[in-house]
Parts: structure tokens; sequence; C-alpha cells
């Protein structure tokens, strides 16, 4: 047996040679376009995702919100929920006309809340209306709760990230400034800030008093409602 290949056959070599190489090739560049169309199809549904997203959930806040107007103690007519709203004992939460709560509050009306009408609150409140007994048969506390009612009057507004304690009456007209904890009652018409909550001024009574005779509320965004009360739907 002749050891040495003739030039015919390395020819005849190197000729399958280049055919494997180009199909290995041609397997690359076509596992590199499958690779290329499955990446397209995935960023297309995050896209689709990304796009849908907001108003899946904007569907699901609306639904949960409808549910929440349902499972109050009462609601009245013109009020708008805005949000991810987090309501605990809802039956023991009254809210009147106009009243406006936006995204990320958190009531726990276990000892009853009432909210007065056409009052409007800002995101991120925190509302308490009971308290662990710390004076109780354990420590820190025991397994008993010491409820407060909380009372906000009429045509108050409570700015953003508010927090209130159990047994707190808010007065009529009142103005809660941003990130204030209140720890006490409010007058009607005061305007409070700071920590603690002090009074800051108080409203024009006089003008006040003619906004209120003459049913002059503000709806969303405080844009004037041309019926005393709107239904949202």
């Amino acid at each position: 047996m002749d050891e040495y290949k003739t030039k015919e056959q390395l020819i005849e070599e190197l000729a399958g040679m280049r055919q494997q190489i180009k199909g290995l090739e041609a397997a690359a560049t076509a596992q590199r376009e499958n690779k290329q169309r499955e990446m397209s199809v995935v960023n297309f549904i995050i896209n689709q995702i990304a796009v849908l997203e907001p108003h899946l959930k904007q569907m699901y806040y609306d639904y949960k919100n409808k549910m929440l107007r349902k499972s109050l103690k009462s609601c009245g007519q013109g009020c708008y929920f805005h949000g991810s709203i987090t309501v605990l004992y809802s039956e023991r939460l009254s809210i009147g006309n106009n009243v406006h709560i936006n995204d990320g509050a958190f009531i726990n009306a276990t000892g009853g809340v009432t909210i007065g009408d056409n009052t409007h609150i800002s995101r991120n409140l925190t509302l308490y209306s009971y308290s662990h007994n710390y004076g109780g048969k354990a420590l820190p506390y025991d397994n008993t709760t010491i409820e407060k009612p909380v009372v906000i009057g009429k045509n108050v507004w409570i700015g953003m990230g508010a927090n209130i304690i159990p047994g707190v009456t808010i007065g009529d007209g009142a103005i809660i400034g941003l990130g204030t904890v209140v720890t006490r009652d409010i007058p009607p018409l005061a305007i409070v800030g700071n920590q603690p909550p002090r009074i800051i001024k108080y409203r024009d009574e006089a003008h006040y008093e003619a906004l209120e005779e003459s049913g002059a509320y503000g709806g969303i965004n405080g844009v004037p409602i041309k019926d005393k009360y709107v239904i949202m739907k």
C-alpha cells in the first residue's frame, strides 16, 4: 500500500475540508440568525409589555378603587381615587362629596375615620385610627388595641406624605403641609407644617366664608366643578 497520497487525492481531500468549513460557517450563520430572530421577538414582547403595562396597571387600579367605593361605610358623590390606595376596615370609613385621595394612601380605619366634603388628599398619606396597647399585659405591647376615631373636616387640603395619628380631629378648611405629622387636633382654617405641627397662619376667614357660601369647590387639580358634585364613574 502506497504510504504517500497522490496530488489528486490531496486536492480532493482539501476540497472536502473546504466543503466542511463552508457547512460549519453556514450552520453558525443560521444559528446567529435564529438567535437574532429570537431576540427580536423577545424585544418586541418586552416593548409591548412596556407600552401596555401602565394601561394594565391603571385598569387594575380603576377596578380596585371601584370595589373600594362599594365597601365603604358611606361614599358621597364626585369622589376621586387615583392610583394604589389601601384601606383596612373600609366598612368603617365614611367620606363626603368631592373627596380626592391620591396614589400611595394607606388608611387604617379600625377606630373609624370620617372625611368631610371637598377634602383633597395628596400622595402617600398614612392615617391610623388605632394603636397597640403598650400599657397592657406584654412587652412591647399586648394583643389588645386602643381605637381612636379620626375626623377630617370639610374643605381640608392635606399635602403629600402627611401622617395622621389616632384620635386627631382636623377642622374645616385647614391645610396640612407636606410631610407633616399630625399629633394633635388642628383648628378650623389653620395652616400647619413642620414637626411637630404648628400654626403658621390662618386663612382669610371672610374669603373662606364667601367661597363656602357660594359653593365654589374645586374638582380634579382644583378645576372648578360646574355642578355641585360630579359623579365619577
